[in-house]
């Protein structure tokens, strides 16, 4: 039996090695690792075979110890990975959605609502806000400028025109950059080679 193992909290150094080697030590071979920061807040899913006999609350037990040993500040979640999902998993392609503009509080649930509307599944998203600049504009504050990239599996049997000027509409709208890309060639544009 698999399972997922969920860890939230401040980010310090070491966090990765302590939840790995509490695995190794209760026998739980670790199989994938998902990891990120966000303005300093950890946050992690670690996939591992759970031995037969070893409950899913020692597991949890085991990780609150050495966590409280250490004095991190993170939750634990684990649970039984359940490899079906509502995602039924029907044929689809992989596509990178890349969203540019000026920020504003709406704009990744107005783009969700249209990938959750044809069953586009978000498989990985960034949102990033990077530093405005600090050139003077006529006294205002410079505008805060918010960038989303969202890896999408979109089904074979969308029409990707029609998904494509539903998506430039809204951007339009809402004064935004838009861009659409078979993953395959926004990686190959984006591959940086070795001189």
């Amino acid at each position: 039996m698999k399972i997922a193992v969920s860890i939230l909290g401040l980010d310090c150094p070491g966090v990765v090695h302590l939840v790995s080697a509490t695995l190794a030590a209760l026998r739980c071979n670790i199989e994938e690792i998902s990891q990120t920061i966000l303005k300093g807040q950890f946050a992690a899913i670690f996939i591992a075979d759970q031995p037969d006999g070893l409950a899913k609350d020692s597991v949890h037990n085991a990780l609150l110890k050495a966590i409280a040993e250490r004095d991190m500040s993170l939750s634990v979640i684990v649970r039984p990975l359940k490899e079906e999902s509502l995602f039924h998993g029907e044929p689809s392609e992989p596509f990178v959605i890349t969203i540019d503009g000026e920020d504003r509080p709406n704009i990744v649930a107005s783009f969700t609502r249209i990938f959750a509307e044809h069953k586009a599944n978000i498989e990985n998203m960034k949102a990033l806000m990077p530093d405005p600049d600090n050139a003077d504009q006529g006294g205002k504050a410079p505008a805060r400028r918010a960038i989303q990239v969202f890896e999408l599996a979109l089904p074979v049997r969308l029409d990707r025109s029609a998904f494509r000027r539903t998506l430039e509409d809204k951007a339009r709208s809402m004064g935004l950059r838009i861009s659409m890309q078979h993953r395959d060639i926004f990686e190959a544009l984006h591959r940086i080679e070795p001189i």
